[in-house]
């Protein structure tokens, strides 16, 4: 905890570094904080901090860089309760992912909060089309956009949503594909 705490301080400065560590601290579950990596746990609060009035969703990706299999992990944030594994599941594989793993996080509810106050961070280990971790520099706020888009939405998910990855197109412009494709077929 004073790893974490030092590291928000020397990355956001001395105030804002203890108003996010007192801000989080005590919500987060003690299993979380004996096993996150503290870049990960700064990550992770940083985009919790984001989370309220009219955000409702946050998808990020990284890759870990740990022993073992290298994946990349897709994070959403979210809060109104958790994410369907069921409703999920389908927009990461219509991307050409296959997914690995899921490490869900509960937040606690801030005091006096009701169980719609609490946030949820759901952590899928996923591998690309071919196999391998993504490259998230190129294709990982492209993923993130579709992610956020189906989730809010704003498009269809199916399998031209892996053109976002091979080919690089944004959601709008696989959308486009997707009207072109359903008028070429009438």
């Amino acid at each position: 905890e004073d790893r974490l705490l030092e590291r928000l301080v020397g990355l956001h400065g001395e105030e804002r570094g203890r108003a996010l560590w007192s801000a989080w601290e005590a919500r987060l579950p003690e299993y979380y904080k004996s096993a996150t990596e503290i870049t990960r746990a700064v990550l992770d609060i940083e985009h919790l901090q984001q989370l309220g009035e009219g955000t409702d969703l946050i998808v990020a990706l990284h890759n870990e860089h740990g022993a073992g299999e290298l994946l990349t992990r897709v994070l959403l944030y979210k809060t109104g309760g958790r994410a369907d594994l069921s409703a999920v599941m389908p927009v990461l594989e219509a991307l050409g992912l296959s997914v690995v793993e899921e490490v869900p996080v509960r937040v606690a509810r801030t005091e006096g909060g009701t169980s719609s106050d609490d946030v949820f961070v759901h952590d899928y280990g996923v591998l690309g089309p071919d196999g391998e971790a993504l490259d998230v520099a190129i294709v990982g706020e492209r993923v993130a956009a579709k992610i956020t888009a189906v989730w809010h939405g704003q498009t269809e998910s199916d399998r031209l949503d892996r053109l976002v990855i091979l080919a690089g197109l944004t959601w709008q412009e696989v959308g486009w594909l997707r009207a072109m494709r359903t008028y070429l077929l009438r």
